[in-house]
């Protein structure tokens, strides 16, 4: 049986189950994440992409830890990447999904940063190194209390830091594409 594949904008097929490296391509990742909204597109105003989110991760990360190799500000920019080939499916939905079938989803994810990893030559396991993940809840935090409509209290948020997060104002989708792409243009020159 033929393994199951997506064609990319690039016109590439990328296995779902067996990614190869040079399958993996900025532009593909630039292109997809800009055009996935994140929070299932349930933000107040204009969309909100999966692209800026991972570029405001990457700059408070560069922001948070400036002497570090530049391999960090990228997998900082790379964290959500699989969602590229994968999708995008919100915690919530994932959290409900997990009641009725095994955790498939995150090893679909977990196969493609490894792939992402690889490619990039970023050393093992360093798109989920701890400095990131908190960057990351940092921006949920920032975007909950900037694109959201008032939503109660998301206890994984409690006792997170974001005043140092910039005010979020929604790109187009363009917009946050060539920034994506100007951003990992500049890391993969500096290591």
């Amino acid at each position: 049986m033929k393994s199951p594949y997506i064609v990319t904008c690039t016109g590439k097929n990328v296995s779902l189950t067996n990614p190869l490296l040079e399958d993996i391509s900025t532009h593909d990742i630039a292109h997809s994440l800009s055009r996935i909204n994140r929070f299932n597109g349930h933000t107040k105003g204009e969309p909100y992409s999966v692209a800026q989110h991972s570029v405001m991760v990457a700059e408070l990360v560069e922001k948070r830890y400036p002497n570090e190799d530049a391999s960090l500000y990228m997998a900082a920019l790379l964290h959500d990447a699989h969602e590229a080939y994968v999708g995008d499916i919100s915690t919530p939905v994932k959290k409900a999904l997990s009641l009725y079938v095994p955790d498939q989803i995150a090893e679909l994810s977990a196969l493609f940063d490894i792939a992402i990893e690889q490619s990039y030559e970023l050393d093992f396991g360093l798109l989920h190194d701890d400095r990131i993940k908190e960057a990351d809840l940092s921006m949920l935090a920032a975007e909950k209390n900037d694109l959201m409509v008032s939503c109660g209290n998301w206890d994984t948020l409690e006792g997170v830091r974001f005043e140092d997060v910039d005010r979020i104002t929604p790109l187009h989708w363009s917009s946050a594409k060539e920034l994506f792409l100007l951003k990992a243009t500049y890391y993969l020159g500096r290591y």
